[in-house]
């Protein structure tokens, strides 16, 4: 079977990218050694624009989102919509939040502005937002072999800190979530 690595890199402590590895992790698998969560995956993993655009190439469920160049218009979207940005390190440790929220246009406008004089130019984003808080947003972990899920779980958020947009969740459960397994294979 040879050589297989497990690449895990996380966001830096000081917020500022993703930890030292990710050119470790390419000469690996310029080498033929196995790579499991590769470079360019957990790049994606860390950018929502990348893992939304790998989502709707992959025809999965997702909120609507709009990627927008610095200092293009908003295109229109349905309220009430979330400002975030793709990459959140430079924003969280400006604004202490993962995203705002915009009811109307004139919000919209005004939090985009801000957020696109925090993060780098391209990196302010457009989503739709569900309705609800974490008891609507539900997570699924699974180990795989050849393919197929070995093992997996989900879980819903019943109550989260802040509220809207958590960043710490104080009770999750797990559940059975069957689209959750059948989007996942």
């Amino acid at each position: 079977a040879g050589d297989c690595v497990l690449g895990r890199l996380d966001v830096r402590p000081a917020l500022d990218g993703v930890e030292d590895g990710l050119l470790h992790l390419r000469w690996l698998e310029g080498r033929g050694i196995r790579v499991l969560n590769r470079a360019d995956a957990l790049l994606a993993c860390h950018d929502k624009l990348q893992t939304a655009l790998r989502l709707g190439r992959l025809g999965l469920p997702q909120p609507a989102t709009v990627h927008v160049d610095d200092g293009a218009p908003v295109p229109r979207i349905a309220f009430p919509v979330v400002v975030k940005p793709a990459v959140k390190v430079r924003f969280m440790r400006v604004t202490r939040a993962k995203a705002w929220r915009a009811d109307t246009r004139a919000d919209l406008h005004a939090l985009f502005q801000k957020a696109c004089a925090i993060v780098p130019a391209g990196e302010a984003m457009v989503q739709e937002l569900i309705p609800g808080g974490g008891d609507r947003q539900y997570a699924y972990c699974a180990f795989f072999k050849d393919g197929a899920a070995v093992a997996s779980m989900a879980a819903r958020r019943l109550r989260q800190h802040p509220w809207e947009f958590g960043r710490a969740s104080t009770f999750v459960e797990t559940v059975d979530e069957a689209g959750l397994v059948e989007h996942s294979t």
